[in-house]
């Protein structure tokens, strides 16, 4: 088992500057909301998110003995882009404390939504805590549930178990 803590300032910290929307820089761009179970409200994040034209997933391991899915898609499909953004903004920020996460096999996926201002990129963890952070600003931890890997596996036109849930080979 892994040892993950956070902060205890996280939540809050958390809550008034997650990130929601490309373009601009990241750690200014996004929207505050008081609640922290969906970070960015219903909002629209003024409109970037009608501007999404596609996204990547790619995967990568820090173990060579233990290789990533073999799953790289890119994705243009408007409507899908649409709401695999809406949905990876809408998680809850993984509350501040102490987890003991399950093991962590070193592979990482890497979301990477692309708009006509720019780019947001997200560090999926789909082992150990099963996390999701913002590249840009590692402070911000969102968490994974169930229902995401679904959709995403589903946007990604790959069968859910070829991405989730990891286990080495």
């Amino acid at each position: 088992m892994a040892l993950f803590t956070l902060p205890r300032t996280f939540a809050v910290v958390a809550a008034l500057s997650l990130v929601a929307c490309s373009g601009a820089d990241p750690s200014t761009a996004h929207q505050s909301s008081p609640d922290q179970s969906n970070p960015n409200g219903d909002q629209s994040c003024g409109g970037l998110v009608s501007q999404a034209t596609d996204f990547t997933f790619t995967t990568s391991t820090t173990i060579p003995t233990n290789p990533a899915p073999s799953v790289d898609v890119t994705v243009s499909d408007p409507t899908t882009v649409q709401a695999l953004f809406q949905e990876t903004n809408a998680l809850p920020v993984l509350p501040a404390g102490q987890y003991n996460c399950p093991a962590d096999f070193g592979v990482t996926y890497h979301l990477t939504f692309v708009t006509q201002n720019g780019t947001t990129q997200y560090v999926l963890d789909p082992g150990g805590c099963e996390t999701v952070t913002i590249a840009s600003d590692s402070s911000v931890v969102l968490s994974a549930n169930p229902q995401y890997w679904q959709t995403l596996a589903a946007a990604l036109g790959v069968p859910e178990t070829s991405i989730y849930p990891y286990a080495p080979n």
